[in-house]
């Protein structure tokens, strides 16, 4: 007889449990043209899978700057930057759909704080030649030239944070 009166109690306490986790949950979207889901919360971690810009994802867990997440487009959890992310704060009606008219250029320039028309004006003001910049913005160094630059140098593939611990 004390045992049927333990389960109940105990499936009460398994199911508040499970309430309180799925409520804790918070919804972020992808705020970069794309992003590298990683198996650990560090930046040469192996690649998961990519992730689109305005995906939105669920925060599971936060270290050192870095979020586990679950895309709402799959099943698979991984670490992102939280840098990456912005915290959802807008809930769509019903028969509502999000357009987006920027360009992936306008994109990664409001990523870094700017547009095409604050960026125009900072040259035309400042009279500075911006050549190289432009040069070197096209340059595309894979993952494998960077793990071989680091590992040519004798340096860690860890986190900040995981190197000085």
């Amino acid at each position: 007889m004390q045992r049927l009166r333990i389960l109940p109690q105990h499936i009460l306490l398994i199911f508040l449990t499970l309430v309180t986790s799925i409520s804790h949950a918070e919804s972020y979207s992808v705020q970069v043209e794309k992003v590298h889901l990683r198996q650990s919360p560090t930046p040469f971690a192996k690649i998961l899978t990519t992730v689109n810009f305005g995906t939105p994802v669920e925060r599971l867990q936060e270290q050192s700057g870095w979020m586990k997440v679950q895309p709402a487009t799959g099943k698979k959890t991984g670490w992102v930057h939280s840098a990456s992310l912005q915290k959802r704060t807008f809930a769509l009606q019903s028969g509502q759909a999000i357009t987006s008219g920027a360009s992936k250029d306008e994109i990664a320039l409001a990523s870094k704080g700017f547009n095409e028309k604050v960026e125009k004006s900072y040259r035309s003001t400042n009279n500075l030649d911006y050549s190289s910049v432009d040069k070197m913005e096209r340059v595309i160094v894979s993952e494998s030239q960077q793990l071989k630059f680091l590992k040519d140098g004798n340096l860690s593939t860890e986190g900040e944070s995981d190197a000085a611990q």
